[in-house]
């Protein structure tokens, strides 16, 4: 996903951390979400924690009674008793809590000289509008009737201030309570729906806040439609204003869906007389105010290995570079077994969320191949496995380093979906494809202690014994078998097609197919941005490789055989800003000039190496993993019917239907906008009409095909359908 350009470099530092260095949780519940956010603070504000050098005083005000919220006093040295704050956090009333904003409240203590006290109101959905409300009404008033008790002088003046939801709690203090000071709201919301211009223009996840997160968070804050257009929230729609509201300072991130929220709210309190000043934050987006130490993340953006970037790199490469120069320099000393470690602790590390979420069954075995040696393997055997096809898959890692258990979880996830919270939404719906197929992966041996032919050899004999045994490995005597590989398991696999026959398919991703390496793509990709400098390829050479003729040797390089013929067919994933692009491109020239069926995807915008790091490359393993999916059905009949003649048949195929029952009852169809499928509806209902049948249709703008399901993401598009479903049914 491209950044937009006004970003500053802030911004776009905080958005490649959140995306490299703090990937969304798994647990997706409100206690997951907000045990999250305080770890984001608390990682990024790091270096600034605890350099406050005044008075920090815990203390419980007590409410109605016997409602306890607990405030912290920042104090600072040499303060000046002249003024005052009480500060509300951001949170959209669900998150957040004077921890996450403790960082740039203490800053601001210091920097203003003045006493600020930061609220723990009570958050929602445990507590709905207006309670969060009334709890900073009571809390203000409290403390303004009581300046003294709180570090203050009868004399001092006293303000409120808060950042987003809390700005919007400071706005309707004011609106309240007389005799305050000041206001200062920094990036407030003062209405809940979607009107305004930067709700539409920065309604993209690069901007963080989107418009369907604003509605989660209103789903949680209020009980019902009607109070979101309560006057005492409502700060846009309200008639008549306050005019003994004090002064007001805005602060207005430039690229924020809210921007206009703080636009219009000014003009409203100009024209009431009040005093105001607004800044505009060049380039910030919403969530600046409460990570100042966003500033050590842009130290690290601007990096070297990022300043020299391939412009055509996407964010995923750009965010693999960066999450490698932060955590995983080149190994000094450069040995074999330091590479090998890193290159288990960069898949763990990158993938650490989505490690141990296989929903299926994982069996260790060994394969004894000769009298001497017994290659482990790893069966993963998905739940409600459809046992047509079985993959044995050979990892990457230049022969030298790699494993099954740096591959683990991408195997994991083409064998059986995984749906953790991704970072994008259609991201993570491409996961739902998968190929529900047993995928085996094999610990060959590796270079330099077995050079080639041995590692190929390991590859051909497990592959033959699990061909002669699939019963064995969990299939029938049915079950198809086909081989797979990434990079030097490419090959591996390729190789494997040209010795052994009645395999049913291949699926090579970004295969390195001729040792020469003397493709145009190979001369293009030399930056060591690019993964695979021309010395890595040498390095990875000579540990595979016993001499300069292996490298002619057709079993290594499979673009010299003189013969293509009867392999089966091959399905090629290829990363565009990759040295080996080409190889695919030639041995698919090859493999069609011989007859062989192929297919190739190419990954835009990603380098090699990316196809284990689904932690990191969400998007792009969304789409291999999808690609993948859909070339093994299309070989084999497909889960839901027996054969091509099923799905003609005109039970099922509504579509080709000669002849319409006109007993059928009236009809709604709820579309989703952005769905493959929106237009069967279209014609189906052109059918119904014309046949006679009441039809309505309601088409949901901007949805998705699985919207329907899923009302805790999809808050507006259900509500959408919901309503259509009450009002057909109600005028039946």
């Amino acid at each position: 996903m491209q950044m937009d350009a006004r970003f500053n470099s802030e911004s776009e530092a905080y958005t490649q951390f959140i995306r490299t260095g703090f990937p969304p949780p798994s647990d997706i519940s409100i206690e997951g979400i907000r045990q999250r956010a305080e770890k984001l603070h608390e990682k990024i504000n790091e270096k600034l924690i605890g350099k406050f050098k005044g008075q920090e005083i815990e203390k419980i005000i007590k409410i109605n009674g016997d409602i306890k919220i607990p405030v912290t006093i920042y104090t600072p040295v040499n303060v000046n008793k002249d003024k005052m704050v009480v500060f509300f956090h951001g949170g959209g009333w669900t998150v957040n809590s004077r921890k996450t904003h403790q960082t740039i409240v203490n800053m601001l203590a210091d920097a203003t000289k003045s006493i600020w006290i930061s609220v723990e109101y009570r958050l929602s959905p445990e507590n709905k509008f207006p309670i969060w409300l009334n709890d900073g009404c009571e809390v203000t008033k409290q403390i303004l009737a009581n300046k003294t008790s709180y570090g203050g002088d009868e004399n001092t003046k006293v303000g409120v201030a808060g950042d987003s939801a809390g700005g919007l709690i400071s706005a309707a203090i004011c609106q309240t309570i007389k005799n305050l000071d000041f206001q200062i709201l920094v990036c407030g919301q003062y209405e809940f729906y979607h009107d305004a211009p930067s709700r539409k223009e920065f309604d993209k996840p690069i901007y963080v806040i989107i418009t369907s997160m604003l509605d989660w968070f209103a789903s949680n804050a209020f009980s019902n439609e009607s109070d979101k257009l309560n006057p005492r929230v409502a700060l846009l729609r309200k008639n008549t204003i306050n005019t003994t509201i004090p002064p007001c300072l805005f602060i207005v991130p430039e690229l924020d869906p809210l921007r206009d929220d703080s636009y219009k709210y000014q003009e409203i309190l100009e024209k009431a007389g009040v005093k105001t000043r607004l800044v505009l934050i060049k380039g910030a987006i919403h969530p600046f105010f409460s990570i100042p130490g966003s500033v050590m993340c842009e130290f690290l953006f601007n990096s070297d290995i990022l300043k020299s970037s391939d412009p055509r790199l996407g964010d995923e490469a750009r965010n693999y570079s960066l999450f490698i120069s932060q955590n995983f320099p080149v190994p000094k000393p450069f040995t074999l077994q330091a590479m090998r470690e890193r290159s288990e602790n960069v898949n763990r590390k990158a993938n650490e969320k989505l490690i141990g979420t296989f929903n299926g069954i994982e069996e260790e075995r060994q394969i004894k191949i000769d009298d001497n040696t017994e290659i482990p393997i790893t069966i993963y055997t998905p739940v409600n496995v459809n046992k047509d096809k079985m993959v044995v898959f050979f990892h990457g890692g230049g022969w030298t380093q790699g494993s099954r258990k740096t591959h683990q979880t991408i195997v994991n996830m083409l064998a059986e979906y995984i749906f953790p919270l991704f970072q994008h939404l259609y991201t993570a719906l491409l996961y739902f494809s998968a190929t529900k197929s047993i995928w085996i992966s094999v610990e060959y041996r590796l270079s330099p202690e077995n050079k080639f032919p041995i590692w190929l050899d390991d590859g051909c004999e497990v592959t033959r014994q699990i061909l002669a045994n699939k019963t064995s490995y969990g299939g029938d005597e049915n079950t198809k078998v086909g081989v797979a590989g990434d990079s030097a398991g490419g090959l591996i696999a390729a190789s494997v097609c040209h010795t052994i026959k009645n395999l049913a398919f291949q699926i090579l991703v970004y295969g390195a197919f001729d040792f020469a390496y003397g493709t145009e793509s190979c001369k293009e990709f030399t930056s060591p941005e690019h993964i695979l400098t021309p010395a890595i390829l040498a390095w990875f050479s000579s540990n595979a490789l016993r001499n300069e003729e292996d490298k002619k040797n057709p079993r290594a390089s499979v673009l010299l055989h003189e013969s293509f013929e009867g392999l089966p067919p091959c399905l090629f994933i290829v990363a565009e800003l990759d040295p080996l692009r080409d190889d695919s491109y030639e041995y698919q020239k090859k493999l069609e000039k011989a007859g062989v069926k192929t297919k190739l995807v190419l990954i835009k915008d990603v380098i090699h190496a990316y196809f284990s790091l689904p932690g990191i490359y969400e998007k792009a393993c969304g789409q291999t993993i999808k690609a993948v999916t859909e070339f093994m059905n299309s070989l084999f009949a497909s889960n839901a019917f027996s054969n091509e003649s099923d799905k003609l048949n005109p039970r099922v195929a509504l579509l080709r239907k000669n002849i319409i029952n006109t007993t059928i009852p009236p009809c709604l169809f709820i579309v989703p906008e952005l769905d493959p499928l929106r237009d069967d509806s279209y014609k189906y209902q052109e059918i119904l009409e014309k046949a006679g049948v009441k039809t309505r249709l309601v088409l949901i703008k901007g949805a998705i095909h699985p919207f329907f399901s899923i009302p805790g993401i999809f808050v507006k598009s259900c509500q959408e359908a919901i309503n259509a479903v009450q009002d057909f049914m109600a005028n039946l």
